[in-house]
C-alpha cells in the first residue's frame, strides 16, 4: 500500500511546470541556467535594490516634511525640536542604510565572497 507521499499526483509527463522564471522553465532569449537557487537568488537581489531605493526615497520625504515643519514652526521651540528630530532621524537612518551596506560588502570581502551582494554569483560559488 502507497502512502500518500508516495502518490504521483502531478500531471503525466514530470510533474507541474509553470511559464517563466518561477516555473523554472527556460525564457525565451535568457541565457542562463532558471534554477529554485537562481529564482530565490534573483529575488533577493531585487529586494535588496528596492529597499534601497525605499529607503532613499523616504530619507528624502523625511526630509522635506522636517524643513516644512521648521520654516512653519515660526520661532516654537516645541515644533522647532520635533522638526529638527525629523531631520536627525532621517539622517541617522539614511546613514545605518549605507553602513549595512558597507558592512556587508566588508564582511563579504573578509568571507572570501568579494560579490556578496550579487546572490546569484554568490550562491554558485558557495554551491559549488
Amino acid at each position: 500500500m502507497n502512502q500518500l507521499a508516495q502518490l504521483n499526483l502531478g500531471p503525466s509527463g514530470g510533474g507541474f511546470r509553470g511559464v517563466g522564471p518561477l516555473g523554472l522553465q527556460p525564457v525565451p532569449g535568457v541565457a542562463t541556467e532558471i534554477t529554485a537557487a537562481n529564482t530565490f537568488a534573483s529575488f533577493i537581489s531585487s529586494a535588496i535594490g528596492v529597499m534601497s531605493v525605499v529607503a532613499t526615497l523616504w530619507f528624502v520625504f523625511q526630509l522635506f516634511i522636517g524643513a516644512i515643519s521648521m520654516i512653519g514652526a515660526n520661532g516654537d521651540s516645541k515644533s522647532m525640536a520635533a522638526a529638527r528630530s525629523r531631520i536627525t532621524t532621517a539622517i541617522t537612518g539614511l546613514i545605518v542604510v549605507f553602513v549595512a551596506y558597507s558592512f556587508t560588502l566588508l564582511l563579504g570581502i573578509l568571507l572570501g565572497i568579494p560579490d556578496i551582494l550579487n546572490f546569484t554569483a554568490a550562491l554558485t560559488r558557495i554551491t559549488s
